[in-house]
């Protein structure tokens, strides 16, 4: 006989123990465990209960052991499934009593108040004035019928990311609603009425009217909640309407298919001139303050505005109408593109302002997204600008240009050949590169390769690897012993980033405002990725000199849901420094090499750790 059944951490625990040893007593799994035999007990019963026969068997004077006659397929009962249970039950009845629900998710009293201050903390990240409450025992969600359908939409599609794309994946969490088949219908409306909706904002409709359609059908409709919305989505949501009537055999009200209008709202574009120019123009400043902060020109990429300009619009439009996107991708980007994602935080600012709201991490995502195209298309131009700053005039000259007009697959431009004196010159030309024949003791801002030969081919393959990005770097150079510390007595994120921001301004590298700048950008967006560490730095550029302090802390402080105890806090300058993006880059990478992060927390001297970080 072969079942399906959904555990709880616990009774998973239980089961591996009892397929290790065959035989155990309760109160051998229960030390093992650290819970009392009653609560063993309870738990196999539970187990035997919700299939209805016994697949863990008490043999008299012996113990516990399974039932060989049945394969148990075991579907584990993640955090994230746990806490949408719980808003879910919630939901769906006026009040739940606290010791009801607590017994019916087979878990204990401390566990449910603490995945309800979880669930609370994630619906408030939506919206910040909606909680489960809990008065004489009896728990409910407060707001209105639209904000709790609001709230539910965004916990299934950013909590539960297992799912994704994967549209069955959500048929569990749906009782009354086919979930394929209403893929189907609104995929059909799509084309039928040629909206041009993205996969992403029909996965997203798809949700949001899966969740309607089921609150309707249980009695929980919306009554006079919805603002006005435009004809243009109105004239829409009415023939949508009729047809998920005919196909759900169900009546919606008009605040009903005034919700549908703002679903609509949220997805379908519709562009005013006002609207265009204003952002058009808020793009073109964005631009500016992107290359003076990272040195990045976008300008030169003739696609980024026009792609970015639609997707602030739809940004906008998603702001007024309290809808949004997920992006299953965040983690991803935050992850492999560190350089660029910290860019996208601090465009997310600007558009903060500019549209005075608030924005969650799936559209710094989206950001990313764009950035990365942008950058990718500078990179990957093959038509690169050379000064050559060459003192023996004509003599080799020819030989020099064209060995450089053929460096592989390079379309290289030599703007000028400028005297070793004319230096101060090359910021007229913006080159790509300056090679350079002698030395330059001028700063010029731009790269310079010097040649001490004819050209050789190892000099030609050094340019090549500059030209296309391909630098090796020294990291060390961004640390200091004085800025390497071992902590005992941490407590929050709050209090190392105080403490690591202090150690940087008795160095003279920020001033006492830097500090407020690491917390403003943990606001928009955790540092703490994973694998127990984080790289706090400021929202924006505001360091003396580039420089990375260190942190190690004898236990885990909670840092938004991350374990953390090891910690790198940026310090840098306005000027760009690949050197430093790569090592951030590195940084990172960390993130796959857990076994290194443990190693690194049990260094004791900074020339300890110095010298194991530095190490491939």
């Amino acid at each position: 006989m072969r079942l399906v059944v959904t555990l709880t951490e616990r009774q998973n625990e239980i089961i591996k123990l009892l397929n290790q040893y065959h035989i155990l007593s309760a109160d051998k799994i229960a030390k093992m465990l650290n819970v009392s035999t009653k609560t063993i007990r309870n738990e196999i019963h539970k187990i035997n209960s919700s299939l209805n026969l016994n697949y863990i068997i008490s043999q008299k004077g012996t113990g516990y052991l399974i039932n060989e006659q049945i394969q148990l397929e075991k579907e584990y009962a993640s955090e994230q499934n746990i806490q949408y249970l719980i808003l879910k039950k919630i939901l769906n009845h006026d009040f739940y009593n606290f010791y009801e629900l607590a017994d019916e998710l087979f878990i204990s009293e401390s566990n449910l108040q603490r995945y309800i201050k979880r669930v609370n903390e994630i619906i408030q990240k939506r919206n910040s004035s909606i909680k489960i409450c809990r008065q004489q025992n009896q728990l409910y969600l407060n707001g209105t019928e639209t904000e709790k359908r609001q709230i539910t939409t965004y916990f299934l599609m950013n909590e539960l990311n297992q799912y994704n794309f994967n549209l069955s994946m959500y048929q569990s969490l749906f009782l009354r609603i086919d979930i394929l088949e209403l893929q189907k219908i609104i995929t059909e409306f799509n084309n039928s009425h040629h909206l041009n909706l993205r996969d992403v904002e029909i996965i997203s409709l798809v949700i949001h009217v899966a969740l309607m359609l089921e609150r309707v059908i249980r009695g929980n409709e919306i009554i006079n909640e919805v603002d006005f919305v435009n004809d243009e989505y109105n004239h829409l949501s009415i023939q949508f309407a009729n047809i998920l009537q005919i196909r759900y055999e169900i009546k919606l009200n008009k605040s009903e298919i005034k919700y549908l209008s703002l679903l609509l709202a949220g997805k379908v574009p519709s562009i005013e001139e006002n609207d265009i120019n204003e952002v058009k123009q808020f793009i073109q400043q964005l631009i500016i303050e992107i290359n003076e902060s990272f040195d990045v020109d976008l300008q030169q990429d003739s696609k980024f505005a026009d792609n970015f300009l639609i997707h602030l619009i739809g940004l906008k439009r998603r702001i007024t109408n309290h809808t949004f996107l997920n992006n299953p991708l965040i983690k991803e980007l935050q992850k492999n593109f560190p350089v660029i994602y910290d860019m996208s935080v601090f465009i997310a600012l600007k558009i903060q302002e500019f549209f005075s709201t608030q924005l969650y991490e799936d559209e710094i995502g989206y950001i990313t997204l764009h950035l990365m195209g942008a950058i990718e298309r500078l990179h990957t131009s093959l038509h690169k600008k050379i000064v050559l700053i060459y003192p023996f005039g004509q003599a080799g000259y020819d030989y020099i240009v064209k060995k450089i007009n053929h460096i592989h697959d390079l379309e290289i431009e030599i703007c000028c050949q400028l005297s070793m004196f004319d230096a101060f010159q090359i910021k007229e030309y913006q080159p790509d590169l300056v090679i350079s024949f002698v030395h330059i003791e001028e700063k010029v801002g731009y790269p310079i390769y010097v040649c001490h030969n004819l050209l050789l081919e190892e000099d030609i393959e050094n340019i090549y690897n500059i030209l296309k990005g391909n630098h090796t770097f020294k990291k060390n150079v961004f640390f200091e012993k004085e800025l390497f510390h071992i902590y005992n007595d941490i407590e929050n994120k709050e209090d190392v980033i105080h403490r690591l921001c202090e150690s940087l301004y008795y160095k003279g590298y920020v001033d006492q405002q830097y500090e407020g700048l690491v917390l403003a950008r943990e606001q928009i967006a955790p540092t703490a990725y994973g694998s127990m560490f984080a790289i706090p730095h400021a929202v924006k550029k505001a360091g003396f000199a580039t420089r990375i302090a260190v942190a190690l802390l004898d236990k885990p402080i909670d840092w938004n849901q991350q374990k953390v105890r090891l910690v790198f806090l940026f310090c840098l300058t306005k000027e760009r420094n690949e050197e430093f993006d790569l090592l951030f880059e590195k940084l990172v990478g960390l993130l796959d090499e857990s076994k290194k992060v443990r190693e690194l927390l049990k260094c004791k001297k900074y020339e300890e750790f110095l010298e194991l970080f530095l190490s491939e």
